[in-house]
């Protein structure tokens, strides 16, 4: 009997932290199931240069007594859509991943956003070999986007990520509440090697989920980490990492900051803006992507400036030295900022002051 798990995800965003609840069902055949509240998630994902893994490695946190390796594994994934990407266009993700001689069939749903409440369905299948098992799918809801008939004949490969994720788990039992940190660094590639417009992405990403303690605790040890090692909030998937090889590299839709929304949402949806405008001219370093990356980070110094309490001394410090930076800089200038921890540590002490500050006000 296949084995699946249906989080009923919700995820709320607290400066770009992720909260998920996730539920694990048995799949009967009578379709009737119990389900179960699993722990609450919180998830960090960071993104670093390849060159500065080794400083990673070297960090003290990791070879301290706090850390525990609990060593690498290779995972390959393996993305399907249509021949027109109707999954894309929904915001549904459907993979088969390969994890230490195990295959899992994974759908993703795209979800919504709510005052910075985001809530997505997830189900997962443990399946015998790498062969997408389209039945599985009858009970979801791409069944309304594509019926179980014709799933079997209109998916293909689309693209594949294939990386080594290296885990520890920090633990702090004497902190209040005592933290438990699982922390996996990834590195590999999304590949597609029929793409036009290149065949392959590098990835380099750090992920902190949370097993004990509090949000807060989490960025903390975030800064540690990023107080020596270039790190930066990433907020753009695998897959759309993956679809954005199969055309024309197109720069981020702007996240449209509502006049209706509260102060502390303008701030988050705008650093999520910036951050995804550096993360597309990383990925294609042109004229119009570092002068869409400037206007991104112009609004969100607006935001910050226009605040009616201001900044703790430190983030004023680093969002004054970016802007100083930003403004001036040229592809280059660009390049050499990232290679700083400025960035780094000016969102995550952004995020930090947001989640313990709560609302905002102009």
């Amino acid at each position: 009997m296949p084995r699946l798990i249906v989080p009923v995800c919700d995820k709320i965003s607290i400066g770009l932290s992720i909260f998920s609840v996730r539920l694990e069902v048995d799949l009967q055949k009578n379709r009737d199931v119990d389900v179960e509240p699993m722990a609450l998630e919180i998830e960090l994902k960071l993104s670093l240069n390849p060159d500065r893994v080794q400083a990673l490695l070297a960090h003290p946190l990791l070879r301290s007594a706090a850390a525990t390796d609990l060593g690498s594994r290779r995972l390959e994934n393996t993305y399907y859509d249509t021949a027109d990407q109707r999954l894309r266009q929904q915001r549904i993700a459907l993979r088969v991943r390969h994890k230490q001689g195990q295959y899992i069939q994974t759908l993703k749903g795209g979800g919504q956003a709510r005052g910075g409440l985001h809530t997505r369905q997830e189900w997962e299948w443990k399946i015998p070999t790498a062969t997408l098992i389209p039945e599985l799918l009858q009970d979801t809801p791409l069944v309304e986007l594509l019926p179980v008939a014709e799933v079997k004949t209109a998916l293909q490969p689309a693209f594949s990520t294939d990386f080594e994720r290296h885990i520890w788990l920090i633990t702090d039992p004497a902190a209040t509440p005592p933290l438990k940190v699982e922390l996996a660094l990834d590195q590999g590639r999304v590949s597609m090697p029929q793409a036009p417009h290149g065949t392959s992405d590098a990835l380099c990403e750090l992920e902190l989920e949370l097993l004990e303690g509090s949000a807060a605790q989490l960025i903390t040890l975030a800064l540690k980490l990023a107080e020596d090692v270039p790190l930066l909030v990433n907020d753009v998937s695998k897959a759309q990492r993956g679809y954005r090889l199969l055309s024309e590299p197109q720069p981020p839709t702007p996240l449209a900051v509502e006049p209706t929304s509260s102060v502390t949402k303008k701030i988050q949806t705008q650093l999520s803006n910036w951050l995804r405008c550096i993360e597309f001219w990383q990925f294609c370093p042109q004229e119009d992507a570092l002068s869409a990356a400037k206007l991104a980070f112009t609004e969100l110094d607006h935001l910050l400036s226009d605040l009616a309490d201001p900044c703790p001394e430190a983030l004023c410090e680093t969002q004054q030295q970016l802007a100083n930076r930003l403004s001036s800089a040229d592809n280059h200038g660009l390049a050499e900022l990232l290679a700083t921890p400025l960035p780094g540590l000016f969102c995550l002490t952004l995020m930090q002051w947001i989640l313990v500050e709560g609302d905002l006000q102009a």
